[in-house]
């Protein structure tokens, strides 16, 4: 069997994806829950697909002492907008792809873009 590890996780990010003016109510008004509730830290709000991500969205993040509390809350409480919730681990492909986690229906991530990204971000820290 081989040998299970987990790498050092820095936080959680909660992608919560919106299409139209209702489903922007509903994520903001999770957003200020989130926010009110277990002191996580609200980030972007992306108006227009960008990046990896191929629709609006709003970004919050918070501890990994939180999660246990967080993502339950998310799972009963998302009505019908899609969430991602990922770790920040120092790898975005895997931290976005393999290592996801999917609240509602999943969305279709630009890899290539992750990839790249990641690339650029490497070759700045050498």
């Amino acid at each position: 069997m081989p040998q299970s590890h987990i790498p050092h996780i820095d936080e959680y990010h909660a992608h919560i994806y919106f299409d139209g003016a209702v489903d922007r109510a509903s994520a903001f008004m999770l957003r200020d829950q989130l926010v009110d509730m277990f002191g996580a830290s609200p980030t972007t709000v992306r108006e227009t697909p960008v990046g990896p991500h191929p629709t609006p969205q709003l970004l919050v993040t918070f501890p990994v002492s939180a999660f246990a509390r967080i993502v339950p809350f998310l799972m009963f409480n998302r009505g019908t907008l899609s969430i991602l919730v990922h770790p920040e681990s120092g790898d975005p492909e895997a931290d976005h792809g393999d290592h996801a986690l999917w609240l509602g229906k999943p969305m279709n991530l630009d890899f290539d873009f992750i990839r790249d990204f990641a690339a650029r971000e490497n070759a700045m820290s050498d």
